[in-house]
C-alpha cells in the first residue's frame, strides 16, 4: 500500500537538527580547544577549532591521517596508545604533549605544550566506536608549574646559605625561569646618595660590565620605576626618548643586544629598598 509522507514532521525535525548542529557549533568555538573525531583504529575522521586555539599543525591536513602518521612520530605512539585504552576501558585517558611553537612563539624556538583527552562515545547498534580528542593548550599552565617549582627551589636554595652576596645571586638567577626573561638584574638604592648599584646580574656575557655600576635616581628605566615608586617599561631602551641612560648602561645594553626592559621597585613595609629590573 503507499505511504504518506508527513512534510511537517519532516521539515520539524529537520528544523531541530540544523538548530542542535548551530548550537554544538556555538558550544565548541566557546573554549579554546582543538576537537577531533576518530574511528577506533585512530583514524582522524573530523575537527572542530575553538575560538582562540591556537595549534603548531595545519588542522585540515590532519583530516584521513591515523594518529601515529598526523602527528611527529615521537609523539604518535603514546597518542595512539591513549587512543586504544580508551577504547578498551571506556573511559576517557588523558596524555600530555609539546609541539614545535607557531607564530610569534617559533620565533622564540619555544615548544606549546598540550594536553589530549580521549573520550569514547557510545556506540548504537552495529556502527564502530568513536573516540572525541580533546586537544587543550596548557602552556600557561605549565609556565606556572615551572615559575613554582623555580621559587621553591630558590627558596631552598637561600635557606641553605647565609652568604648574602650568593643569595642576591640565586635570587636574580630564579628570576630568569619565573619571568621567562633574558637577562635579570638587582639594584639597591642608596637613599642618601640618590644612587642606584648593581648588586647581581644574570643571564649576560660579561658580568663585570654590570655589576658595582650606578645609576643616579631617576635615570634609566630603574631609577624612574624607583623614583616614581612603580613599574616602568620600555620597548627599547636604547632608543627611549623618555629616559636619561649613562654610557656604561648604553654599552651595556648594546653588547647584550638588550632592547625591551621592565623595572619593578621591589617594596619592604611599605619603603622601596631595591629595585629588580628585567
Amino acid at each position: 500500500p503507499a505511504q504518506i509522507i508527513d512534510f511537517t514532521r519532516l521539515r520539524e525535525v529537520t528544523s531541530k537538527l540544523v538548530r542542535l548542529e548551530a548550537e554544538l557549533e556555538a558550544i565548541f568555538r566557546a573554549f579554546p580547544d582543538v576537537y577531533f573525531w576518530l574511528d577506533a583504529p585512530g583514524t582522524i575522521l573530523a575537527f572542530e577549532a575553538g575560538r582562540g586555539a591556537d595549534f603548531a599543525q595545519p588542522l585540515e591536513l590532519m583530516v584521513g591521517k591515523r594518529i601515529g602518521d598526523a602527528f611527529p612520530p615521537e609523539l604518535g605512539a603514546p597518542l595512539e596508545a591513549a587512543a586504544a585504552e580508551a577504547i578498551g576501558t571506556g573511559a576517557p585517558v588523558s596524555v600530555e604533549f609539546a609541539l614545535a611553537a607557531s607564530g610569534a612563539d617559533r620565533a622564540e624556538g619555544g615548544e606549546r605544550s598540550y594536553e589530549a583527552r580521549f573520550v569514547p562515545l557510545p556506540a548504537r547498534g552495529p556502527a564502530e566506536r568513536q573516540l572525541l580528542m580533546i586537544v587543550r593548550d596548557i602552556a600557561e599552565r605549565k609556565r606556572a608549574e615551572n615559575a613554582t617549582k623555580a621559587l621553591a627551589s630558590a627558596g631552598r636554595e637561600l635557606a641553605s646559605t647565609l652568604d648574602v652576596a650568593q643569595a642576591v645571586e640565586r635570587v636574580v638567577a630564579a628570576a630568569l625561569q619565573v619571568c621567562r626573561v633574558r637577562s635579570a638584574a638587582l639594584f639597591t638604592l642608596d637613599r642618601a646618595a640618590s644612587r642606584l648599584t648593581c648588586v647581581a646580574v644574570s643571564g649576560v656575557r660579561e658580568p663585570a660590565a654590570w655589576v658595582g655600576r650606578t645609576l643616579a635616581l631617576g635615570d634609566g628605566i630603574t631609577g624612574r620605576a624607583v623614583l616614581e615608586a612603580r613599574r616602568v617599561g620600555s620597548t627599547d631602551v636604547r632608543r627611549d626618548v623618555r629616559a636619561t641612560i649613562p654610557e656604561w648602561l648604553q654599552a651595556a645594553a648594546s653588547a647584550e643586544g638588550l632592547g625591551a626592559v621592565l623595572s619593578v621597585p621591589l617594596a619592604w613595609r611599605g619603603e622601596v629598598p631595591p629595585s629588580l629590573t628585567r
